[in-house]
């Protein structure tokens, strides 16, 4: 999934076409957001139609199609077009939706779920985005159930609407990962064959792990440009084996003298190899100016502007009362953050 869909598409480009309708107009536009002239996009050929649709879908491939958006929206702003094209799709107007300048502060992510707080973290990861960045993130917490697991779903998230960032996750609590199965397993998920991964023969499995993780990383199928995010969770009820620790030590150090891997770690307390410098996070439990400010975003999503005092305080309000219905019926869960963001993610819902 990208930013726009085949048909946005061919309307934006449309657009683009008609209110910048010559090729310096179409250079100067892509200069102002650091791209390429269009000549190099479109080919030197190419009529204005053509590299203006060439500019669009490139932008949608590529992950810069929120820049080249906010880009027409605040150069051609009076132009009756690109005023009726924002109308008609809100969610493309930065008014409407200030995270579209960066999808790592976004709070709705897919299926309804919200992703509250957390701003530390965010940094982090886009930070991490960046080659010549920390590339390992490990991720704590003091108390169970406040949401640790959520960062995958907001990385998730940006991966799919920045199209060359692919996750993938393993939850080393689900069932009993050794050395073998969980190299199996990655090389499943990274298109290698399995056959390949080298093998232990008499080597301990400590010296097997310094073989696995280096190889892994280096024949991993990648698309120019992609960049591979691996996220473990679990290592509560599961203690990881001597090999599986030693392998997350050696994938750190291989992933840290990489461009296109990023490591995410759920728990995982153990100190990594003296190399690799990590972010860390401790998550804690959400404050009420964090929903507060996530319902505030909402709104302005919805109508173009925030609340006022009395809508909030009725946001707030069935907030408050959602989440006490939530903890009546699932009392056994009554101290998880998921009732936290279900009551949220109600009010959300009902403002669209």
């Amino acid at each position: 999934m990208s930013l726009m869909d085949g048909a946005e598409i061919e309307e934006f480009a449309g657009i683009v076409a008609k209110v910048y309708n010559d090729w310096d107009n179409l250079t100067g536009l892509l200069l102002s957001i650091n791209q390429a002239p269009v000549q190099n996009l479109a080919g030197i050929n190419a009529t204005i139609p053509a590299a203006a649709r060439q500019i669009v879908l490139r932008s949608n491939q590529e992950g810069w199609a929120a820049s080249l958006l906010i880009a027409v929206a605040v150069g051609r702003s009076e132009h009756i077009d690109v005023q009726a094209f924002f109308a008609m799709h809100p969610s493309f107007d930065v008014k409407r939706n200030p995270h579209l300048r960066d999808f790592w502060q976004t709070t709705q992510l897919f299926g309804g779920d919200l992703f509250m707080g957390r701003s530390k973290v965010r940094t982090f990861l886009k930070m991490m985005t960046v080659p010549e960045h920390r590339k390992v993130l490990q991720i704590t917490s003091n108390t169970r159930n406040v949401g640790k697991t959520y960062t995958r779903s907001l990385v998730n998230f940006v991966g799919d609407r920045t199209t060359l960032n692919k996750v993938t996750y393993v939850d080393l609590d689900e069932r009993p990962y050794d050395l073998s199965k969980l190299s199996t397993h990655l090389a499943e998920q990274w298109g290698i064959d399995p056959a390949q991964l080298p093998r232990q023969c008499d080597e301990q499995e400590t010296r097997w792990a310094q073989s696995l993780a280096p190889f892994l990383v280096e024949n991993a199928k990648m698309l120019d440009g992609m960049a591979r995010w691996l996220v473990l969770d679990g290592f509560r009820t599961r203690l990881p084996s001597v090999g599986v620790k030693e392998m997350i030590d050696g994938l750190a150090l291989k992933i840290k003298s990489t461009g296109n891997f990023r490591l995410i770690l759920m728990n995982y307390t153990e100190l990594l190899p003296l190399p690799v410098r990590t972010f860390s996070d401790v998550v804690r439990p959400l404050t009420r100016i964090e929903i507060g400010r996530t319902l505030r975003c909402a709104h302005l999503r919805s109508f173009g502007d925030g609340p006022t005092v009395k809508e909030y305080k009725k946001y707030m309000k069935t907030y408050l009362s959602r989440l006490e219905e939530y903890k009546r019926m699932r009392p056994e869960h009554a101290e998880s953050h998921l009732l936290i963001h279900h009551a949220a993610a109600d009010v959300v819902e009902e403002m669209q």
